[in-house]
């Protein structure tokens, strides 16, 4: 499609990215990433005011665009903020992931903490059952540690399925 465009951000030749400007119907070289209209089909022809028609493959979408300057944090943040690149199911399934997998490794070492404390405290009460003891802690231990795999593979599914 063809679209009126401006030299505000600087020439504009096949193959930039082009987004919306301030001016109202008018577009522009797009310098920093976020949403873009499309990519120039054709280098730009401008006349006496700067403007001028551009044919343009419109593909209106977020684009990172690394120009290799160095940004302020603040300015890094908002572009960030501003230009999601994940779905709002992506980002749930993200955070669904991370969820369980620290309530799996909560629920993990807060068993085993109770579980060894207690082997050991029995351990020194009855050092007869030495070897009945040690058997119990390493299932604990082993428990504990299927718990924290079991937490792992179910955030990998999530993410996968």
């Amino acid at each position: 499609a063809y679209v009126t465009a401006s030299n505000t951000n600087g020439n504009i030749y096949e193959g930039d990215f082009i987004t919306s400007s301030s001016n109202s119907g008018i577009a522009q070289l797009a310098t920093r990433s976020g949403t873009i209209l499309g990519v120039a089909l054709e280098d730009l022809v401008y006349d006496n005011s700067g403007k001028g028609e551009l044919l343009v493959s419109v593909d209106i979408r977020n684009q990172f665009i690394d120009n290799n300057l160095r940004v302020n944090l603040l300015d890094a943040l908002r572009s960030g903020y501003d230009a999601p690149f994940l779905t709002p199911v992506a980002s749930l399934r993200y955070i669904l992931a991370v969820l369980i997998i620290l309530g799996s490794f909560i629920l993990g070492f807060s068993t085993f903490g109770r579980s060894s404390t207690s082997g050991i405290q029995a351990l020194g009460r009855n050092p007869l059952a030495k070897s009945a003891i040690q058997v119990s802690m390493m299932f604990n231990f082993l428990l504990t540690a299927l718990i924290m795999f079991l937490g792992l593979f179910l955030a990998y599914l999530v993410l996968t399925l």
